[in-house]
This record gives structure tokens, C-alpha cells and sequence, in this order.
């Protein structure tokens, strides 16, 4: 160190204005950027802030029923015969949708709208009865998303 002082071994070597901050900045320790104040946390450079659960192309966003039920829509032939059970019959069972999440060529928002109808099985019959025939069988029928999609 140029101080003049001599180093001490195992104490880290300060860098930069320490009169600046109000704190040394030790080598090698991220550097905060924004205003920790405004968030609660300090935002370290070069950390993607997180916002949600349910990762989108890179984007953080929360899974909601309106969003799910879209992503099963625009997916239900892949879904249909996701379990490999029942061929193309135009019903997507939990099996279906636990298959999707196994399959590795399945998108990314798929799985993340497969996970919610999982993880919220009062959703899930909600769908399974949206075009208003029959009860609740754990079969979601493309009537039923559609139906869903309108209200």
C-alpha cells in the first residue's frame, strides 16, 4: 500500500475514496448501485431484479388464472397428448400437465402455466368446468378454455 503503513496479513486491501461514501470499498465485494432506500434492498450490479414467480423469456412476471388459461389455449394440442394416455381426444388430464413438465422441448411459460394449475387445484376444477357442462372430472376439455378465454 502506498500509505506508508504496513500491510497486515489477512486484512483486505481498501481501494477507492473511503471519505466518498462514508465506508471503504473492499476489492473484490459487488458493487451497490440505485437507491437502497426506494426498494428496501440494495440493488447489486448486475443482478436482474426479481418480481415474480413465473419466468417469461428472461422477464419476471406473476402467473395469474387469465395467463395460464391463455398459454393452455394457444398449447392444448401439446398438452392433449402430453401424458402419451387418450391420444388426441380433446381433454387435458393433471397427467397432461405433469407430463409437460418433464418434456424438455416444452416452453418455458407452458411449464410455468402447468405449475399454477398444479399448484392450484381450485383453479384447475374452476377450468374443468367453464363451459358450463358436467361436474368437475379432472378432464379440462378445449369447450372449457375456450369458455374461460370469453369470461
Amino acid at each position: 500500500m502506498s500509505s506508508g503503513k504496513p500491510e497486515v496479513a489477512g486484512k483486505p486491501e481498501v481501494v477507492g475514496k473511503p471519505e466518498a461514501a462514508g465506508k471503504p470499498e473492499v476489492a473484490g465485494k459487488p458493487e451497490v448501485v440505485g437507491k437502497p432506500e426506494a426498494a428496501g434492498k440494495p440493488e447489486v450490479a448486475g443482478k436482474p431484479e426479481v418480481v415474480g414467480k413465473a419466468e417469461t423469456a428472461g422477464v419476471f412476471s406473476p402467473m395469474t388464472y387469465e395467463k395460464a388459461v391463455a398459454l393452455l389455449a394457444k398449447s392444448f394440442d401439446l398438452l392433449d397428448t402430453a401424458a402419451g394416455k387418450g391420444g388426441k381426444d380433446g381433454l387435458v388430464a393433471v397427467g397432461d400437465l405433469r407430463a409437460i413438465l418433464g418434456n424438455p422441448a416444452a416452453p418455458a411459460n407452458l411449464k410455468a402455466a402447468a405449475h399454477f394449475f398444479l399448484d392450484n387445484p381450485a383453479y384447475r376444477n374452476m377450468l374443468d368446468v367453464a363451459a358450463g357442462k358436467g361436474v368437475v372430472d379432472g378432464f379440462i376439455s378445449k369447450a372449457d378454455v375456450k369458455a374461460a378465454l370469453k369470461s
